[in-house]
């Protein structure tokens, strides 16, 4: 039987794909393992493309400019208004800082790179990625450049002879898994989206058109139908963001949608039939344009209410991303697609010529201009600031310390080392230190326990090897740097016993473990595991540097707020106060003592003379237990609820460094 020129079931698969998609950025507990649904829209375009490349190479009728010019019609014009729509959203909600990365995000869009330019950036399953507008156009990007290479690489092939097809295309296929399973381990961002680690999805389709048609029997065609939808509905429940993913994984929903495709040709299975009814059929012709409009709004929605979404936010990001998607698929898919606008190549080339350079000028403006801070008064750009301030001017780079304070020669008086917690002190010290005519170096990294032979509990072998060698370099640069004093500064606690409950909400208690410090491979150490690991490492650290003369301090980890976002609610509150109303105080000085009592208990029972402990809790409560903590005034005290701002640090560590970095034994 000849294969059907279109297949309504795969339009049904389609839909099946976007909403465990969708519903998994909005965060459904049910679809844990959603985000494959891209690898099963990788699958389908591999295969839809292909054939129309081999039937353009048979009839002798193939065209690189109409194959491309058709790839325009189907894809820019939808893309290119979400663009200008989340731009324009982006100017009016976002941040400077965050509008300018939107800025340069935008034109990584357009070169059709998103990919590339994301993994440099963070994981596809960081936290900070849900505030990132743009960030689902990474694969458009892959298949972008797929569409690119794939019709010169048939061409070139069919030349050679058409037996080389399939060897060609399952040799490629074969390598990039490999490569994909490779980078899983070495750089886990850079598998997730790069086009060499998910090349093989894409070919796996493409060797699906190529593979010779066989005549199968209806109950073999009836039971791969059954596994490949099973395979599909497995990833999607009972993967989630821990799963080691693409790699060998994702041969799970990816021979799940070839199996559908495969049993379909032909005749339609029982499966292929309930794919193919209406409603089906109706929502994968949406299915393009919902996924390009759910995910803005998911970030929008997060940045105004900077929580997990609720069943009400749930149900407002999915009704509005159905309709602007059913607006888009109605005035702009197909009246683009099928319509006299761009019916020849050179409409569409310019089209897309003069659609490129105007977002790609939008995108060089807004990122010139630093986001525009402008378009807001002064106050609200201090506050603002205090949202977008994270330190980045104290991270070292390479291992190499930034030095602060006086401009003097020799040795610094002191150094700081730590992790966000001891980029978040800088500001507070560096006003100090200035004060006081001192000079420091400072060697911070984020996310790192600043004491040789600790790592965090959920990094792999190959990640916390690399935290001890980086950790052992910085140790021997503090040691030669001639230095008598230094300060380390981390979230102990933290280290310790886990997560707060604040921060973790829907998902304490289970998840309270996974950051917690340990010195061999643990994802789910006790507390008292963590606490040893911790005090082991600070003994050790201690006696090699007092055997340079190096005294150890270490800065005990700030009040923690019980209220999570703290600058960006102080900022919302005052330009949206319709949205929100921020409380002044938060955490009460009991609660704070007992958050920090087992921890602080361990690390005070050291033998005499291993640290000398840095307590700044007075400064954060003068009154002791009749006060609360006081998270802002004119200024956000706080970033989130356990980092401080700049504003914060200088008011609230400045006075403690001020007063005992004088103790410290410096010339």
């Amino acid at each position: 039987m000849p294969l059907r020129t279109y297949r309504p079931e795969i339009d049904g698969l389609r839909a099946l794909s976007v909403f465990a998609v969708v519903f998994f950025h909005l965060g459904w507990e049910y679809v844990p393992g959603g985000f494959v649904g891209v690898d099963v829209f990788f699958v389908i375009s591999g295969y839809l493309i292909t054939r129309i490349l081999l039937r353009a190479l048979r009839e002798d009728e193939f065209c690189l400019a109409q194959f491309i010019a058709r790839r325009i019609r189907r894809i820019l014009p939808a893309s290119m208004l979400m663009v200008f729509v989340t731009a324009a959203a982006g100017a009016y909600f976002l941040t400077p800082a965050a509008f300018q990365n939107l800025g340069r995000t935008l034109g990584a869009h357009v070169l059709m790179a998103s990919n590339c330019f994301f993994s440099q950036d963070q994981g596809y399953f960081a936290q900070s990625a849900e505030k990132i507008p743009l960030l689902h156009t990474w694969s458009l990007a892959v298949e972008e450049q797929f569409y690119l290479i794939l019709p010169l690489l048939l061409l070139v092939v069919w030349r050679m002879g058409s037996k080389w097809l399939l060897p060609t295309l399952v040799g490629l296929a074969i390598w990039s898994l490999i490569w994909s399973e490779f980078k899983m381990d070495w750089n886990s961002r850079e598998g997730f989206f790069l086009l060499t680690s998910r090349a093989w999805e894409l070919l796996a389709g493409s060797i699906l058109a190529v593979w010779p048609e066989r005549r199968l029997g209806k109950g073999i065609k009836e039971g791969l139908s059954v596994l490949g939808l099973c395979l599909i509905v497995f990833a999607i429940t009972q993967f989630d963001d821990e799963t080691s993913f693409p790699g060998l994984s994702a041969m799970v929903p990816v021979s799940g949608a070839v199996l559908f495709i495969l049993s379909n040709q032909g005749e339609k299975t029982v499966v292929g039939r309930l794919m193919s009814v209406r409603p089906m059929v109706g929502l994968g012709l949406l299915s393009y344009s919902l996924y390009l409009w759910h995910w803005p709004l998911c970030v929008f929605t997060r940045l105004l209410i900077n929580e997990e979404l609720r069943l009400e936010h749930q149900t407002f990001i999915f009704v509005a991303a159905f309709l602007l998607a059913w607006l888009s698929w109605r005035y702009v898919e197909k009246p683009f697609r099928h319509g006299p606008l761009l019916k020849t190549p050179q409409r569409s080339f310019l089209f897309a010529g003069v659609g490129a350079v105007a977002l790609y000028l939008m995108s060089l403006t807004v990122w010139l201009n630093e986001g525009f801070p402008k378009r807001f008064s002064p106050r609200m750009q201090l506050m603002m600031e205090d949202v977008d301030w994270d330190g980045d001017e104290w991270t070292e780079v390479d291992d190499e310390a930034v030095k602060f304070g006086a401009q003097k020669s020799g040795a610094p008086d002191f150094i700081i080392w730590g992790d966000s917690h001891g980029v978040a002190a800088m500001a507070g010290l560096v006003q100090a230190t200035e004060k006081l005519g001192m000079t420091g170096w400072a060697f911070l990294n984020n996310g790192t326990p600043p004491v040789p032979g600790l790592w965090r509990s959920e990094l792999k072998e190959p990640s916390a090897l690399a935290t001890v060698k980086m950790n052992e370099l910085i140790l021997e640069k503090i040691i030669q740097s001639g230095t008598k004093d230094v300060i380390v500064a981390s979230r102990w606690v933290a280290r310790c016993e886990g997560y707060n409950k604040v921060e973790m909400q829907p998902f304490w208690p289970e998840y309270q473990v996974a950051p917690m410090a340990v010195n061999e491979l643990n994802h789910a150490p006790s507390i008292a595991q963590s606490t040893q690991a911790l005090c082991d490492g600070l003994m050790s650290l201690s006696r090699r540097l007092r055997e340079h003369g190096i005294e150890l301090w270490l800065l005990q980890q700030i009040p923690e707020s019980s209220i999570d976002h703290v600058a960006w609610k102080f900022y919302a509150s005052t330009r949206f106060p319709w949205l929100y109303s921020l409380e002044q105080d938060a955490t009460s000085y009991e609660y704070h003592l007992n958050r920090e009592e087992w921890t602080m208990n361990a690390l005070r029972s050291l033998p005499q003379g291993t640290i000398r402990i840095i307590d700044p809790t007075w400064s954060f409560f003068p009154n002791g237990s009749e006060e609360k903590l006081r998270i802002y005034e004119q200024r956000s005290y706080y970033r989130d609820d356990d980092h401080l701002s700049r504003a914060g640090s200088e008011h609230y560590l400045a006075p403690v460094f001020e007063r005992v970095l004088p103790e410290l034994r410096h010339e």
